[in-house]
């Protein structure tokens, strides 16, 4: 058994947020599997697991995460993987009965889109990777660092962070918020809405220009949001179930608070 990831899991209880379960991904046999386990393993995966401490064990299909290629989507050129990056199905969201496909073809969709109308504030998508005719990872240009990596190197939760000083000068906080809400607005311009703007889905290039990645959530403006959409905490409002521009909105002003540590984005240093 070869662990490939965990995440660890939390809920709150009585108002407070409480540690439930890790999930985890395992290698066996040439298959991947999902399971649980009431250990805290560390993030760098240095622990011995037993098959006997998880719970929750499920074999995950291959086609339940890799669809079907199919002739409108761009096949990636043919070159050296680490030219790329590969962008792999989610399968931390795997659950009994819910298809990965559906949001691996929602994310190809909405990249097919944004390459067809390039912005330099938007990642750029190169295609699918296919094996036996199905799609197995999509293809972008590779990036040196996220913007969440870029202003908090020490990894500190919300509550920490905002009681640091900010790590970026204003001059330079001004040219990432304009870059990043550029490349929203070009995404709205399209009738979509990106629905999980965050720091961690904003890349830095190497000559220092924001890109917002990660489109499996990108859907077009006025459609539901579905239980497995995914959003990140406390980068979104839980009330809203619809994709509309506000939803881009709040998660932008959110960016600017980060990057400014609630100073003005617009003075000069």
């Amino acid at each position: 058994m070869i662990l490939q990831k965990i995440s660890q899991c939390f809920d709150f209880v009585d108002g407070v947020l409480q540690y439930q379960y890790t999930k985890v991904l395992f290698l066996e046999g040439g298959n991947i599997y999902h399971a649980r386990t009431q250990f805290r393993i560390p993030s760098n995966l240095n622990i011995t697991l037993r098959k006997e401490d998880l719970t929750h064990i499920t074999l995950i299909p291959f086609e339940s995460y890799c669809p079907l290629y199919l002739p409108e989507f761009t096949l990636a050129p043919e070159s050296s993987l680490e030219d790329y990056y590969i962008k792999s199905p989610n399968l931390m969201s795997y659950e009994d009965g819910w298809n990965v496909c559906e949001t691996v073809l929602n994310d190809i969709r909405a990249c097919e889109i944004l390459k067809k109308h390039p912005s330099p504030n938007i990642a750029k998508y190169h295609g699918c990777q296919v094996y036996n005719g199905r799609v197995t990872g999509l293809c972008f240009s590779r990036y040196p660092q996220t913007l969440m990596e870029m202003v908090n190197p020490r990894h500190l939760n919300r509550d920490e962070f905002f009681q640091e000083t900010p790590k970026i000068t204003k001059n330079r906080a001004s040219h990432y918020i304009r870059g990043v809400e550029r490349g929203i607005r070009h995404i709205h311009t399209l009738n979509l809405v990106h629905n999980d703007i965050n720091l961690d889905n904003i890349m830095i290039t190497q000559d220092d220009n924001p890109v917002i990645i990660d489109f499996d959530s990108c859907l077009q403006e006025g459609m539901p949001l579905g239980s497995t959409t995914k959003r990140t905490f406390q980068w979104h409002d839980p009330s809203v179930h619809l994709s509309q521009t506000s939803n881009d909105d709040w998660a932008f002003k959110e960016v600017c608070r980060w990057l400014t540590g609630g100073r003005s984005a617009n003075s000069e240093e």
